[in-house]
């Protein structure tokens, strides 16, 4: 549970979990801090380094609301698409379709992968 106002991730710092909002809102920011979008329920965020390890979070990530958050942390996730190689491809195709993976360090990533 976070409060209104509460960073959970910020921009730059290392990544190893995603996150899925069970109950509230949080808004995304740049680097520069310029608002990109809200995430509500039912929503997820921090997917892009769980898919490509090693990238640092491309946003920062606060909290509008009262949240719930369900946390997913690498172990896990290797876990879960060791298993079920397709849902992989499919993470990796909807990352894709992301203005995060326009950026350079994250399409390098995506070519060794």
């Amino acid at each position: 549970v976070v409060s209104p106002g509460e960073c959970i991730v910020a921009y730059g710092e290392a990544a190893d979990s995603m996150y899925f909002v069970v109950k509230g809102q949080v808004d995304v920011f740049s680097q520069q801090g310029d608002w990109l979008c809200s995430k509500k329920t039912g929503d997820h965020f921090g997917e892009v380094a769980m898919v490509f390890p090693g990238l640092p979070r491309m946003a920062s990530v606060t909290a509008r609301t009262f949240c719930v958050l369900a946390r997913l942390d690498r172990e896990s996730f290797d876990y879960v698409f060791d298993r079920y190689p397709q849902k992989k491809v499919n993470i990796i195709n909807l990352v894709r379709g992301t203005p995060a993976y326009r950026r350079p360090s994250v399409r390098r990533v995506a070519r060794e992968i």
